[in-house]
């Protein structure tokens, strides 16, 4: 069992829940539970034996993660904590979370009381949903607020973003003839410095190609203990990289546009969503007078990016897209555009 809990339930008070059906809900004529089903697809982590945690597991493992951050926080800033009125709380929390009286956000099922979010205290796993605005690209690492999004997906959280960079003036530029390498290292944070340096050698002049080093990337299926799930290889990393260069690379000379950055941010989703459970969702938001963006699902204007071929797949299905409506705007105008 884990030793970085501040705060415990009792092993008899767990033991009164081992043998209890989850009250899932509807099942289909076989008897399967479809709450189950999506229980053990979705929120049910790999154990160190092998098997996957049960309903009464994952309840131990959310209170007390809550209750030991909450414990944390208030010795390290010298606030009251009543251990005995805690236990009562918990006790009582954990029950109606065990009869699905309340949940915490799927994030938080996933995960809390892990060593993400226990030993390395990074509570945006934490987080269902997240927005980033393009104006603030920054002209000295253009890369960093795509690798931000990525870092943000790779974590399970559901990224907004709006085409507003494609005002800053931002040029796509050609490699110099030179070339760095770069080691990927086996961690989140390699994947998502592997894409700023990508980024930035198309989005800053004079940039030396960046060929990459995937040598050091866990093979596919191997186990992640830190988010939980299982390796996906390089195999989706390779092809986010290759598929950038064509993408935006081969639009040297043009501008950053609503479509270019729509399409950084698709293209690192498709990667994100290849590589393990539930992860990556986008919402694209741009100007209700931008006929490129209203167009990005238009299959007989942009091909590519909405192709069905299951050997060259598009990617404008990775990310819901809205319009920045103004007062007086006619929607009419947009509902042909609608699918």
């Amino acid at each position: 069992m884990s030793d970085f809990f501040s705060f415990r339930l009792s092993e008899e008070f767990i033991n009164d829940y081992k043998s209890k059906e989850p009250p899932f809900g509807f099942t289909d004529a076989g008897g399967n539970s479809l709450g189950e089903i999506t229980f053990i697809r979705t929120y049910s982590r790999m154990k160190d034996d092998g098997t996957k945690e049960r309903w009464h597991e994952v309840c131990r493992r959310v209170i007390e993660g809550m209750y030991s951050a909450q414990k944390n926080h208030a010795k390290e800033n010298r606030l009251p904590w009543n251990d005995y009125k805690a236990q009562a709380s918990a006790k009582e929390a954990y029950q109606r979370l065990f009869e699905l009286k309340w949940t915490p956000p799927g994030r938080g099922l996933w995960s809390f009381g892990t060593a993400l979010t226990m030993e390395k205290k990074n509570s945006a796993a934490l987080q269902n949903c997240a927005m980033v605005s393009t104006k603030d690209i920054d002209r000295n690492d253009p890369g960093q607020l795509f690798g931000w999004v990525m870092d943000a997906l790779m974590m399970g959280v559901g990224v907004g973003f709006d085409t507003l960079g494609q005002d800053k003036g931002f040029d796509i530029y050609a490699n110099t003839a030179d070339k760095i390498t770069y080691e990927i290292p086996d961690t989140r944070e390699g994947w998502v410095e592997s894409v700023r340096l990508i980024l930035n050698s198309y989005l800053k002049p004079n940039q030396a190609k960046v060929v990459f080093d995937y040598s050091k990337i866990r093979p596919l299926g191997a186990p992640i203990k830190g988010f939980g799930g299982t390796a996906s290889g390089p195999a989706p990393l390779i092809k986010l990289h290759d598929t950038l260069r064509k993408v935006i690379g081969d639009r040297a000379g043009e501008k950053l546009d609503s479509r270019a950055i729509v399409d950084i941010v698709n293209l690192i989703g498709t990667c994100v969503v290849a590589g393990n459970v539930r992860r990556s969702a986008t919402l694209a938001l741009g100007g209700s007078g931008d006929k490129d963006f209203m167009n990005l699902k238009n299959a007989e204007i942009f091909a590519e990016r909405n192709s069905y071929d299951p050997e060259n797949p598009g990617w404008a299905w990775m990310s819901n897209n809205s319009i920045s409506a103004n007062v007086g705007t006619k929607y009419e105008d947009y509902v042909d555009l609608i699918s």
